[in-house]
């Protein structure tokens, strides 16, 4: 078959998975497996055997076990509440910027990218604690579910991202250079954000409502709220950044320190 068929046909079926719904990863995978088939042999055949040495060599790889271990810790500090108390708290410490709460949803997104490395559970995370508490305040839902989709896109470069962990393992690259490229631009990005939220909310007024106003008191009450998570980032980047270790045993560290969070905050909330 030519390779022009053999295209055509490929991009029909990947399509048509992703039609009826079928996920991303195991659609690309299944057009590519059937295009390498109708191929024919003898490439299809070498072809399929690379594919099996390739998927296991990069399974049983050391550096991808940061992976779990990373998403672990994200777990933890979204279960254990310190995101919660870290958002509520920020909000009392930088809620009179133009934007209000929303220029927390960004901060609080850029911190905990610096923590999860997902971001989707980035964008949970802050979700799950920033949209009761602002639709409640009647903020503009544009705005409030943009600032948190734009913030969320911040796991993809403010380490330890996973997606730079995983091309960094495909390419044989080096993911702390990886991660030391991405600190840059990832909180550059969220100043951008930052920027045009309050552009946006000095220009047009009735996007979000009257500033809560936070006492002395309050705001030095806040202060404990967010300190576990700026330890914890400090933790990973001082670790990191220093050469103490790798991003596999940075990953460890980060988890264990969320560990001892978690038990010094009390038990998992209910559900």
């Amino acid at each position: 078959m030519s390779w022009a068929t053999t295209f055509i046909l490929t991009m029909v079926i990947l399509f048509a998975l992703f039609f009826i719904g079928e996920w991303v990863a195991f659609a690309l995978g299944t057009a590519g497996v059937i295009g390498l088939l109708l191929f024919g042999k003898p490439t299809s055949q070498a072809a399929m055997t690379a594919i099996g040495s390739i998927v296991w060599n990069n399974s049983i790889s050391y550096t991808m076990t940061a992976i779990p271990l990373f998403v672990l810790m994200g777990e933890i500090v979204l279960r254990a509440d310190i995101s919660k108390k870290f958002y509520r708290g920020l909000a009392k410490l930088i809620g009179k910027l133009p934007g209000g709460l929303l220029q927390s949803n960004i901060a609080a997104t850029a911190f905990f990218a610096a923590i999860s490395g997902s971001a989707i559970a980035t964008a949970a995370a802050i979700g799950s604690v920033s949209i009761p508490e602002m639709t409640k305040r009647r903020y503009n839902s544009e705005m409030l579910f943009g600032s948190l989709a734009s913030g969320g896109t911040l796991g993809l470069l403010i380490p330890p991202s996973i997606p730079l962990i995983i091309y960094g393992t495909l390419t044989n690259g080096s993911v702390t250079k990886l991660f030391m490229a991405g600190v840059v631009p990832g909180f550059l990005l969220a100043l951008i954000f930052v920027f045009y939220i309050g552009i946006r909310c000095t220009m047009q007024k009735g996007l979000t409502p009257v500033p809560e106003k936070a006492s002395g008191k309050e705001k030095l009450r806040a202060i404990p709220d967010v300190l576990p998570m700026i330890l914890l980032m400090i933790t990973i980047f001082g670790c990191l950044y220093g050469g103490i270790a790798t991003p596999t045993e940075v990953a460890a560290v980060g988890t264990a320190v969320a560990v001892y969070l978690q038990s010094s905050t009390g038990p998992y909330p209910g559900k």
